[in-house]
């Protein structure tokens, strides 16, 4: 029976016969091409679940690689904080003893400058006490050839005065033993 309900003649049948057997040749071929295609997707969902897994496992190696970096950078993060207060501490303390060391150079500059007036004075006062000795000494030299020469009047005083006294007792008290 054909589309518009009337009978198909019996040559007919043999070109609807060999319409389908083609139909299915074509129909058989589409299957194996779909199924050559299904194995081809099926290959490529394999391969893209392969490269899938691989990337996970790449996301996941690279995620584990970012928390061990993270872990290190959280600790180099606190080393580095703990480094900087350490830092912070010799600084405070080196500029503490910078202050000190500045004070005591200071104190030491004063000193010296003291020092240093104080011996001024004692060399001006020794250099007056050396031009005051030789003064001195020279007063004393003079007194001494003074004394010397008083010395030397009251020995020449003491002989004319040791004659005198014996002239005079030769004149009051002559000697009478010389005479007899």
């Amino acid at each position: 029976v054909a589309a518009g309900g009337a009978p198909v003649p019996a040559g007919d049948w043999s070109a609807v016969l060999a319409a389908l057997g083609a139909l299915e040749a074509r129909q058989a071929g589409a299957r194996a091409e779909m199924g050559a295609l299904q194995r081809r997707l099926e290959g490529r969902a394999d391969a893209v679940a392969g490269t899938r897994v691989a990337h996970e496992q790449e996301v996941a190696g690279l995620r584990a690689a970012q928390a061990a970096a993270a872990v290190q950078f959280e600790r180099r993060g606190r080393a580095l904080v703990a480094s900087a207060a350490q830092a912070r501490r010799l600084c405070s303390r080196a500029r503490g003893s910078s202050l000190r060391a500045c004070a005591a150079v200071g104190q030491a500059r004063t000193d010296a400058e003291a020092a240093r007036a104080r011996l001024q004075a004692a060399d001006s006062a020794l250099d007056a006490k050396c031009v005051g000795q030789e003064k001195l000494r020279r007063r004393v030299l003079e007194l001494e050839r003074q004394l010397e020469v008083q010395n030397l009047l009251s020995r020449q005083q003491s002989v004319v005065l040791d004659e005198a006294a014996s002239v005079l007792r030769e004149a009051f008290y002559p000697r009478t033993s010389a005479a007899t």
